[in-house]
């Protein structure tokens, strides 16, 4: 074997003992690195509570007529909040429209009567309630009973607002005439509480 070629074993031993050492060190230095671990948070429970909810109500107050036939007595009712008068005249009017819880009284508005729709002139501080014919179908002739009959809606309706004057009552959307009626149908009607006894109640 001549010189050269010893020389290049030579080198190629000193090469790889190289790449050993350098590699060693990299170990070395590789495994005195600080290790970081990423702390686990933890999962946040969730709530199940349920939310309870419950829509704001208001009391009214609607009238009937008492058994002995001498006056009109209130009932307290409960109907949804709503900021509409409109919409409070009719859930109020739906209240009167049902029997009376008290047994001492009578509901004098004839059964089968709805209310169709209801009007609210600011100017004139009037009501407009338009009900089905059946509103009239008992009154004829009885003066007493479309006296209490009238009442029970005007003080219903009047109830609700220190801004309704008056109320004017129609059927099928128009104004009553010649309905061979005791009262006068056809002029709007103020409330009165005349013959009102209204019933105390701490519900509302």
């Amino acid at each position: 074997m001549d010189i050269k070629t010893v020389l290049i074993v030579l080198l190629f031993l000193l090469f790889l003992g190289c790449l050993s050492v350098v590699g060693y060190l990299f170990l070395q230095l590789e495994s005195q690195q600080p290790q970081y671990t990423l702390p686990v948070l933890p999962t946040p429970a969730i709530q199940n509570t349920p939310q309870s909810w419950e829509p704001q109500q208001t009391g009214v107050s609607v009238f009937y007529l008492t058994k002995d036939y001498t006056q009109l007595e209130t009932e307290k009712r409960v109907i949804a909040h709503t900021d509409s008068l409109t919409e409070r005249i009719h859930l109020a009017l739906k209240e009167l429209l049902r029997k009376p819880i008290s047994s001492n009284l009578i509901n004098p508005i004839p059964e089968g009567a709805q209310v169709e729709n209801v009007f609210w002139s600011e100017a004139e501080g009037r009501v407009y309630l338009n009900f089905t014919e059946q509103l009239l179908s008992d009154t004829a002739g009885h003066a007493l009973h479309e006296w209490a009959m009238i009442y029970a809606i005007v003080n219903t309706t009047a109830e609700l607002s220190p801004r309704i004057k008056d109320v004017q009552i129609l059927v099928n959307g128009e104004i009553i005439q010649n309905s061979h009626t005791v009262w006068d149908w056809s002029l709007p009607f103020a409330p009165d509480k005349t013959f009102v006894r209204y019933t105390i109640s701490t519900d509302f």
